[in-house]
């Protein structure tokens, strides 16, 4: 049965070695043809995918974490010729980056032109606000690539291209772009002449704070800049040219730069020569971009690099070709000697009904992969030769993307678990019921679910956030010992144990300084006084609390109020605002709730 099991596998996704398993591929299937471009995880462990589709129509899809659709959604009437480019977890939902195409015209020509904008968009797909105000220019914009800083700020790299009427020629400038988590702009710079790259693909933080710009041209090696993140001013131009491919007077393209958990770096990519040969590259760094060892492949384009555990790589290939299929490798960082690979891809069989068919064709693949924690990994792509026998097209469109799950590939270097979890509770009894309640935090904004195992007396009681249970506090006059453990997203673990008192105190456990407990519970509008009443709860350990409404669609700020700590409700005249309907989100000691609320002002 095995060996019918692993044929059947090797048939529909080629070699595969027996230590990975491809769990399941499943489309997700729109009417149009379309392109997945970037994949983010939920707080429900399951994953959102954006991309666009014929006629750059901006989509989203939600998907659960057995890889099926929950819902998808169509941004077309509001950016006709949009596409999205990545997507970040957020705290109250998800941040995407893309660009909206528009045209102008110099003179009798018409040129394509872009102006990049942010979304904050609820757990619905639902647009929160839009930033879009983030660069003066009329040429095409790329945004390549985006990360969001520990302290929530978002930068946003790439390159847009200025025409000269007069000279009928065109030149590349590359920019930086940071904005606050309310979408404000907070700075943005362009580099023209900067004697780096005019091309930026990729924005990663280096250890000092800085943040390094990098991207490669045809006929150079890797170029990048060295730019301050509160400013944006250049601080240094890097350029470095590949020995191995100096060597055979290659090109380099689409280079992919990772940094290493020992601040050794990893430079992906391709490249090709005068005589039209080439294939994918690899290399290694030292901190001091110093090249340690050097890998050439024949075929194919090394994409993003995945630092892994047992000082190990992973190593995204591309192959886009007739039979296009993508290759995972496992790599020795310190040898560059492969430990195994994993193919996707091959022609789908004629008239079968197979759930397996794909060719592999992925995008960006910073953000195209995603770790469960558990040595899974979960990839969003597209293909392009279905046959149209497939059922899985009964409407004979043959393109779609999919989301495939691969088990067994190992659980990669993070730094999640340096800042672990904080285990808390509050308890009480009454009568003859145990009553808890976790007030725990993962410490991990962007992926807060937990698990949670109670034990009363050494005896586990259940796993629920709430719990009660029966007992009878008279039988414990020297108190009830309770423990916590908590188990967040990423399997990082914290305890808490704690003695119940029958006269209801509690001695040991962790202060309540819990995130989740910042919300705003009711809302309660008064047309005929032109206010509104909100009720809210905060962390015991608050400090300061201030109240936002913004305006839906742009994040404009209308109105900020102070709010006491010690007080649970307050009152909010709105008699500035016109009707509608607006954000509205509570902050504690400057971290905003996990929750945004809705306001509708009626008159």
């Amino acid at each position: 049965m095995q060996k019918c099991l692993l044929t059947s596998l090797l048939l529909l996704l080629g070699y595969l070695l027996p230590a990975q398993n491809i769990e399941w591929v499943k489309p997700i299937k729109k009417k149009y043809l379309q392109s997945a471009i970037c994949i983010a995880p939920t707080q429900n462990k399951g994953f959102w995918i954006g991309g666009d589709h014929d006629d750059n129509r901006t989509f989203l899809a939600a998907v659960d974490s057995l890889g099926d659709t929950l819902w998808t959604k169509s941004y077309r009437n509001l950016h006709p010729k949009g596409y999205i480019k990545n997507i970040f977890p957020a705290p109250a939902g998800q941040y995407l980056v893309g660009a909206t195409l528009s045209n102008y015209s110099v003179g009798a020509s018409t040129y394509s032109s872009a102006t990049p904008f942010l979304w904050y968009v609820d757990y619905t797909g639902e647009i929160i606000w839009e930033s879009n105000n983030l660069l003066d220019t009329c040429g095409h914009v790329s945004i390549n690539d985006a990360i969001i800083l520990n302290n929530g700020n978002i930068i946003m790299v790439g390159q847009f291209t200025v025409l000269n009427a007069f000279t009928c020629s065109s030149s590349k400038v590359s920019f930086a772009v940071c904005v606050n988590p309310d979408g404000l702009k907070l700075w943005a710079k362009q580099y023209p002449q900067s004697g780096a790259t005019n091309y930026i693909t990729q924005v990663l933080q280096l250890p000092n704070g800085h943040l390094f710009c990098s991207g490669a041209e045809s006929g150079h090696g890797l170029m990048g800049l060295e730019i301050d993140q509160s400013t944006g001013n250049l601080i240094q131009t890097r350029n470095l040219l590949p020995p191995a491919l100096a060597a055979i007077n290659a090109n380099f393209y689409y280079a992919y730069l990772n940094q290493m958990t020992d601040g050794s770096l990893m430079l992906s990519g391709s490249y090709y020569t005068n005589s039209g040969t080439g294939g994918s590259y690899l290399a290694h760094l030292s901190p001091n971009f110093e090249f340690l060892w050097e890998k050439l492949g024949n075929i194919g384009a090394n994409k993003h690099t995945i630092e892994m555990q047992n000082q190990k790589v992973l190593v995204e290939n591309a192959i886009v070709t007739s039979g296009q299929r993508l290759n995972l490798h496992l790599l020795d960082i310190a040898t560059g000697d492969t430990s195994w690979t994993v193919t996707l891809g091959q022609a789908c069989i004629p008239n079968t009904q197979q759930t397996a068919c794909l060719v592999g064709n992925f995008f960006n693949m910073n953000g195209g992969a995603y770790f469960d924690g558990q040595g899974s990994v979960y990839i969003a792509g597209d293909n392009t030769n279905i046959v149209a026998e497939d059922t899985l097209y009964p409407n004979g469109y043959g393109q779609n993307f999919y989301i495939a799950k691969i088990s067994g590939v190992g659980n990669p270097v993070t730094n999640f678990c340096q800042n672990p979890p904080q285990a808390s509770f509050g308890a009480a009894f009454g009568n003859d019921t145990l009553l808890l309640q976790s007030t725990s935090i993962s410490n991990i904004t962007y992926y807060d679910s937990l698990g949670y195992a109670w034990y009363a007396g050494g005896t586990y009681i259940g796993s629920d956030s709430l719990l009660s249970y029966q007992v009878t506090a008279a039988n414990y006059p020297n108190g009830l010992p309770i423990k916590l453990v908590i188990t967040n997203h990423w399997g990082c673990k914290d305890s808490t144990q704690a003695i119940l008192h029958p006269d209801g105190t509690i001695t040991g456990n962790k202060p309540n300084s819990n995130r989740q407990s910042t919300t705003i519970s009711n809302i309660y509008p008064n047309p005929a006084a032109q206010s509104v009443r909100l009720d809210y709860s905060l962390p015991s350990t608050c400090q300061d609390a201030n109240l936002k409404i913004y305006e839906l669609g742009t994040g404009r700020i209308l109105l900020q109020k102070r709010l006491s700590v010690l007080e649970r409700a307050t009152r909010v005249d709105v008699s500035g605002l016109p009707q509608g309907l607006y954000g509205c989100q509570l902050y504690a000691d400057g971290m905003p709730a996990p929750k945004v609320q809705k306001l509708s002002v009626v008159r």
